[in-house]
């Protein structure tokens, strides 16, 4: 019965709880932060292997 009781009543939900203790600011920076790295990942495996390729292995196209 000790579990029970940390549970939120039924007219309480979790936005309202974290919104009440300054939470839910931080909950939501934690969320941009983590889209923000996704992107940040996903950005460097799509533009720095071009960016090698360019440098190091590309042949120059002949002007005939």
């Amino acid at each position: 019965m000790e579990l029970m009781s940390n549970l939120l009543s039924i007219g309480q939900s979790a936005a309202k709880v974290a919104a009440t203790g300054g939470q839910l600011i931080a909950d939501k920076l934690s969320i941009f932060g983590f889209f923000a790295v996704c992107l940040v990942f996903v950005g460097g495996f799509l533009i720095v292997p071009n960016l090698v390729y360019e440098k190091y292995y590309k042949v120059e196209d002949d002007k005939a």
